[in-house]
């Protein structure tokens, strides 16, 4: 990695902010999925409307503003030679950031399991 490649982009996939207007119905979709709720969270695997979704969103960037110890990004793909709309595949937050000892906690989450397997992830 050059410093001229970008942080956030892989070969698949590039980490990018939330879109407020489109991405709440995306992730909605996703919590019909009752393996996809599971294996993200130890809470009751429950459909969360495009609302919910939007009101998490904002939770999040509360807590991310005031504390610095929370970074969430949504995952989308990269559009191949700009050929294809790039399309939300779920999302990445970086928590729990000890600053001075340089750790944190990774947690990823791909929502359609048509796109489990795919590498996207490990991009």
């Amino acid at each position: 990695m050059g410093i001229e490649d970008s942080l956030y982009e892989g070969r698949l996939v590039r980490l990018t902010a939330i879109d407020y207007e489109s991405d709440p119905a995306v992730e909605a979709s996703w919590s019909t999925h009752p393996l996809y709720l599971r294996m993200l969270s130890l809470e009751p695997a429950l459909p969360r409307s495009a609302e919910q979704v939007k009101k998490s969103y904002e939770r999040i960037e509360k807590e991310s503003e005031e504390s610095r110890g929370l970074f969430h990004f949504a995952i989308r793909t990269r559009p191949a030679e700009q050929k294809t709309q790039e399309r939300l595949l779920g999302f990445a937050e970086v928590y729990f950031i000890e600053w001075s000892n340089a750790v944190a906690w990774l947690r990823l989450g791909i929502g359609d399991p048509q796109d489990w397997g795919k590498g996207y992830g490990s991009d």
